[in-house]
């Protein structure tokens, strides 16, 4: 009934008890784990996105893939209630969101609301605003989040501009 520390053995458990080898048949073993590696929320391949629209050709994960030309797209014009969604994985402290559409430079949000939220459910707006062409930097004053929504608020002529995020870059402090 004690915990004694033994060495496994095809199917039997081998302790020293009383300056004998005992060999066990019922045994349980007692596992310690290393401690799970901490999440590096900057470590884009931590990261999960989703968004209210896409297509398969541009699904939310291309928009922090390292590649310029590929994008997230919403497939469709801009009527106002889009939103792009990213789980860092872990807290960070954020102090700007940039959104590049180098490779569609007039896929930009036609208006922005940036939101974080710690869990999920509750979201906070931290900035709101106009996009740009090329590049949408949002700079916040720094905020501990491990999730950042943006939502567009704007509209665009049907058939005309889509929502698309070449690149998405998160710095931190």
């Amino acid at each position: 009934g004690g915990v004694h520390p033994g060495k496994l053995a095809s199917g039997s458990c081998n302790i020293p008890f009383g300056g004998n080898e005992v060999i066990l048949g019922a045994f349980e073993v007692l596992l310690t784990m290393p401690p799970a590696k901490p999440i590096n929320p900057y470590d884009r391949t931590n990261w999960t996105a989703s968004a209210s629209s896409s297509t398969t050709t541009y699904p939310p994960k291309n928009a922090f893939d390292g590649d310029r030309m590929t994008r997230w797209g919403t497939g469709q014009s801009q009527v106002g209630n889009e939103w792009f969604r990213l789980d860092l994985g872990a807290p960070a402290k954020l102090r700007q969101i940039t959104l590049n559409h180098q490779y569609q430079p007039w896929d930009f949000p036609v208006k922005y609301t940036l939101e974080l939220s710690a869990d999920d459910i509750t979201y906070n707006t931290v900035a709101t605003g106009m996009g740009s062409a090329i590049e949408t930097r949002i700079n916040i004053a720094p905020t501990t989040a491990r999730y950042i929504r943006i939502r567009q608020g704007g509209q665009t002529p049907p058939n005309t501009q889509w929502w698309s995020i070449g690149e998405l870059t998160v710095v931190g402090e």
